[in-house]
């Protein structure tokens, strides 16, 4: 009786093997083929079509935080400008209140966009 069903398992094996083998046969020679079109199924297409959308999503999201990073920087630019000539005005003795001046200069370079600081 334990014979005869290491047997018909034994025959399983072998018939599962085989069909494992001829589908893998298969892949390969379709992959493996020079025209691309005969290669090409629905789900690799659609494969394609995501790695471009991630490349464009890659794309964008990398000039938005170069753009962001201009920006802060040309603002800090401006700022220090701004907070020079109230110096040179403070020192002509045109300037009263420099020091409530120097605060909201310091106060727009804190509290920028997102929260984060100008000076890097």
């Amino acid at each position: 009786m334990i014979n005869l069903c290491l047997v018909v398992i034994a025959t399983q094996f072998s018939e599962t093997k085989r069909r494992e083998t001829a589908k893998m046969k298969a892949e390969r020679a379709r992959f493996q083929s020079s025209s691309t079109l005969s290669s090409l199924t629905n789900s690799e297409t659609t494969n394609c079509y995501r790695q471009i959308i991630k490349l464009i999503a890659h794309i964008l999201r990398k000039a938005m935080n170069r753009s962001r990073g201009t920006y802060r920087k040309i603002r800090a630019r401006r700022l220090a400008r701004k907070e020079k000539t109230l110096l040179e005005k403070k020192c002509a003795g045109k300037l009263q209140n420099y020091n409530v001046m120097k605060n909201v200069s310091t106060h727009s370079m804190i509290n920028a966009t997102e929260g984060e600081s100008f000076t890097k």
